[in-house]
């Protein structure tokens, strides 16, 4: 499948968004997360610094940051592997995607720190109404949270119970 750059454009963020696995990596170290998340906001709405800072707040509020104000002025190096995790989510779930794409969001977490972020997860994405593609090697991962579920395994897909 083809398509121009315009028209991927236009997907990312209200129809498709994505968690990568390393947010630290993914997330730009020399910008504070707070203006990464208003970047994404701007982008794809007509609305005020002034509302996508409020709305930026909000939604690290939702993914559990404590004090999302302070959050907003730190840079990804200051922040701890789930902190910036949840900094990720909370870029890739602010339009309300129709379809989340989460590659290996809890890896490298610790299990208390995996089940809030996956329960949040759920929360939030029933909440929007989105669908999730979550890709994981964790089976306790994909037994938490899938109602149907797909494995790549030797070249293959098997689809498993729904």
């Amino acid at each position: 499948m083809r398509a121009g750059p315009d028209y991927i454009r236009g997907l990312r963020g209200h129809e498709v968004s994505m968690v990568f696995q390393d947010a630290q990596a993914a997330l730009n170290p020399v910008e504070p997360v707070g203006s990464q998340l208003e970047e994404v906001i701007l982008q794809h709405s007509d609305m005020s610094l002034r509302n996508a800072n409020r709305m930026a707040q909000e939604m690290l509020h939702e993914m559990g940051l404590p004090d999302p104000k302070r959050v907003m002025g730190q840079y990804p190096f200051s922040l701890s592997g789930g902190m910036c995790q949840r900094v990720m989510m909370a870029i890739a779930l602010v339009l309300r995607p129709k379809l989340l794409i989460a590659d290996e969001p809890t890896s490298g977490l610790d299990v208390t720190l995996q089940a809030e972020i996956l329960e949040r997860l759920r929360r939030l994405v029933r909440e929007q109404g989105s669908s999730v593609l979550l890709i994981t090697h964790d089976l306790g991962v994909v037994a938490s949270v899938a109602k149907k579920v797909g494995v790549i395994y030797g070249g293959g897909w098997w689809s498993g119970p729904t």
